[in-house]
């Protein structure tokens, strides 16, 4: 009986010591988070930038919204990196607040080079000297209006059961200035007739290309709204990818589904240096930028999915966001989508600007200079009028020769 009693005692403390052994495991253990903040329109890293981590207790088997469990800020570095820490076992996401280049005369010129809209319009090669010497006082307006800050944005819906670090692993911000983003606006008023809605939030996507001559998973091709998907297409993110670095980074002929559904999706071109070309237009899927922007998608407190596919049924990624009233969530490398097949080959189309695109900039022009609408009498007696006017003979010549190409065809 004694001898019982004994082992019944020994029982009940291994019991104890295995619990607290239990108790002390992984979920306080803390995962790495690295990553790096970059202007859209060039690869200048943001200094100082201010992010919130926040982290979520989620159940993605469950039809639950998120709980927000903690908070941490950060401040990246002259480099434009950050790092952090999140509790094992929760998931996350990151958010970048908006805030200022580390020069105006950077953010310009970097917005000149990519999205060249005066450059194209008027015609100059010389176009930074003319800027700085007629638009200076433009320019000013700008930057008080907060035109050339750039934007907030959210990174997509992690879980933290990994680490996200060195270059395959960490997260990044590509933020648009908020010049970019009006353009944006135009664009989706004229072309698609749908603006972006403040109550809605929307996606920037891009899903990046497989590394050449790495051995890649076999295809899968599955039906479009089929619920089964390979479990290393999950979240994936791939040791052998293309990085923002690499000419061109993007996997064609992938597109892209959201829940809730957005109200209609923006694909992006590429030109010939391998920048983005966001006056593209009539593309259906990706080209080698990989990327797109699903705007107007219903915000609500549940986790929205973002889903892949290239070449229509290969399905290359699932993708969770927090979708919130005019916030923007940026799906990037190399948190992204990543394509299957290795594409070696690729060609840069120079894009014709559709009527509906030419009607958008000419809004856009509108905008950024509200003189256009004055008195002619008034607009002559400055220089400033001279680029105006010029814009304005310009966009009516591209509206001429849309109209004649379109009649005649």
């Amino acid at each position: 009986m004694r001898f019982k009693r004994v082992r019944l005692f020994l029982a009940l403390c291994l019991m104890w010591t295995a619990s607290i052994q239990t108790r002390s495991q992984p979920n306080d253990e803390a995962i790495i988070i690295e990553g790096f903040t970059r202007l859209f329109e060039d690869a200048i890293f943001l200094k100082q930038a201010r992010i919130t981590l926040e982290e979520y207790q989620w159940d993605d088997q469950a039809n639950a919204a998120p709980i927000l469990v903690a908070t941490q800020t950060l401040e990246t570095s002259d480099h434009g990196r950050f790092i952090a820490r999140a509790t094992q076992g929760r998931w996350f996401r990151l958010r970048l607040h908006s805030g200022s280049p580390p020069s105006y005369e950077v953010a310009r010129d970097a917005w000149l080079q990519h999205i060249a809209v005066l450059n194209s319009l008027l015609e100059f090669d010389a176009i930074k000297t003319f800027f700085e010497l007629l638009l200076g006082k433009k320019v000013s307006e700008w930057i008080n209006e907060g035109l050339l800050d750039y934007i907030e944005m959210d990174s997509n819906f992690l879980p933290a059961n990994r680490h996200y670090v060195t270059r395959n692993n960490e997260i990044s911000f590509q933020v648009p200035l908020r010049i970019t983003y009006k353009l944006l606006e135009q664009l989706g008023s004229s072309v698609y007739d749908n603006e972006p809605d403040p109550n809605s939030c929307h996606v920037a996507v891009t899903a990046l290309a497989p590394k050449r001559s790495r051995h890649r998973p076999p295809p899968v091709s599955l039906p479009r709204r089929s619920s089964s998907f390979p479990c290393y297409y999950q979240n994936a993110t791939f040791p052998a990818v293309e990085t923002l670095e690499d000419c061109p980074h993007g996997a064609s002929k992938v597109t892209f589904f959201s829940s809730p559904r957005s109200r209609f999706t923006h694909y992006l071109g590429i030109n010939d240096n391998c920048k983005t070309d966001l006056l593209s237009t009539g593309l259906s899927n990706t080209t080698r930028d990989g990327g797109a922007i699903l705007f107007n998608i219903r915000a609500q407190k549940n986790v929205g999915e973002l889903k892949a596919y290239q070449h229509d049924s290969l399905h290359i990624g699932t993708h969770y966001f927090l979708c919130e009233p005019g916030r923007i969530i940026n799906i990037s490398p190399p948190q992204g989508p990543v394509g299957i097949n290795d594409e070696s080959d690729w060609t840069a189309k120079k894009t014709v600007p559709s009527v509906s695109v030419v009607s958008g900039l000419l809004n856009f022009a509108c905008y950024l200079f509200p003189e256009i609408t004055l008195a002619p009498e008034t607009i002559i007696t400055t220089i400033q009028s001279i680029i105006m006017l010029r814009i304005i003979h310009r966009l009516i010549n591209l509206l001429s020769e849309q109209s004649i190409r379109s009649s005649v065809w």
